[in-house]
């Protein structure tokens, strides 16, 4: 009996020490994958960090009654677009061309009418992919 007592003893030891052990080992993961996270979110604003701060300036000085050109704000949207696609984001959708409806794809802007799926609409704004995935519809509006 005292055999079985120090048996059951030593795997309760084992069993503490593998739960000491897997609690070391998730919270090392944990803080290694935020780690990782915070240097990708880091490196990803660096990148958007100059058109976003051109864009602060340029509202600020159109606040202030200075008229900017358009081509200004365009080229700053362009860097900003340049620097979102070297992570994956795309725009979807190219406006005004004429596509069939698919509800998985395309979001209607108007409440009067709703298209059928394969009928033709109009894309009035773009979707945004990442990495290939939707995650906002094309804007659409049925074609007359």
């Amino acid at each position: 009996m005292e055999a079985l007592r120090r048996a059951l003893q030593a795997r309760e030891q084992q069993l503490q020490h593998a739960q000491a052990h897997l609690h070391y080992t998730r919270e090392t993961e944990h803080q290694r994958t935020t780690a990782q996270a915070d240097a990708l979110l880091t490196s990803l604003l660096r990148e958007l960090a100059p058109p976003l701060t051109q864009l602060a300036t340029q509202q600020h000085l159109l606040e202030q009654g200075t008229a900017l050109p358009p081509t200004e704000l365009l080229k700053t949207v362009q860097r900003l677009l340049r620097a979102l696609e070297a992570w994956g984001v795309q725009l979807e959708g190219q406006i005004g061309s004429v596509e069939p409806y698919n509800p998985d794809r395309h979001l209607v802007l108007s409440l009067e009418a709703t298209p059928q799926e394969g009928q033709p609409v109009i894309v009035r704004i773009c979707g945004l992919l990442y990495k290939g995935t939707l995650i906002h519809k094309v804007g659409v509006e049925l074609a007359e």
